[in-house]
């Protein structure tokens, strides 16, 4: 079954509330933009199934690869990416000199992007408990396995330094996008 651009739309408008309370931060949905995508073009993208490019536009890719509540939980780990972005602009604007810096230093994934992928697992996370416990996706031949199974073991290792270190606390959490970036190393490492 393929996607269409009013179920996505809904199913924003529909989360992005949920992303705002739990996260404190907002999103700001004005002139979204969505750019439907086969899957043989979004991999050009993104190496996932959807991904927040930049000002509210979002790639996804045009079929279903779950049950809705796996669409909606996929599409709140892209509203945070979102959320973070209008909260924070000077952070995200900083982000992409940084990175590209870092990547000329470093073989490691700088602190900045463990922030920003750290922070939107957790809160995806806070999603799936809450809202979409029976968030599920199809994978190869298996049908419907716990959407949890497929998140990159990175993302999961960053969420749990942010659980760890500050025990759910989001003012502590948000606070974390205009400290220095040394601090960031502090929490993240290198």
């Amino acid at each position: 079954m393929k996607l269409t651009k009013e179920y996505i739309t809904n199913c924003i408008e529909e989360v992005a509330p949920l992303v705002e309370e739990i996260s404190g931060l907002e999103c700001d949905l004005t002139d979204l933009n969505l750019i439907i995508l086969p899957k043989n073009k979004l991999k050009k993208i993104t190496p996932g199934v959807a991904s927040y490019r930049s000002k509210n536009n979002f790639s996804i890719g045009n079929r279903f690869l779950g049950n809705e509540e796996f669409t909606k939980l996929l599409l709140g780990h892209e509203l945070v990416h979102s959320a973070q972005d209008n909260s924070f602009p000077e952070f995200c604007n900083t982000l992409e000199v940084v990175n590209r810096i870092w990547k000329e230093n470093h073989s490691t994934v700088s602190s900045l992007t463990k922030l920003i992928e750290g922070d939107a697992s957790l809160i995806e996370q806070e999603l799936s408990d809450k809202y979409f416990k029976n968030a599920k996706m199809n994978l190869l031949r298996f049908p419907l396995i716990p959407s949890s199974w497929v998140i990159p073991s990175d993302y999961f290792s960053w969420e749990e330094t942010l659980r760890k270190k500050f025990n759910g606390n989001r003012r502590d959490i948000n606070e974390l996008y205009t400290a220095p970036i040394e601090e960031l190393v502090k929490i993240f490492g290198e």
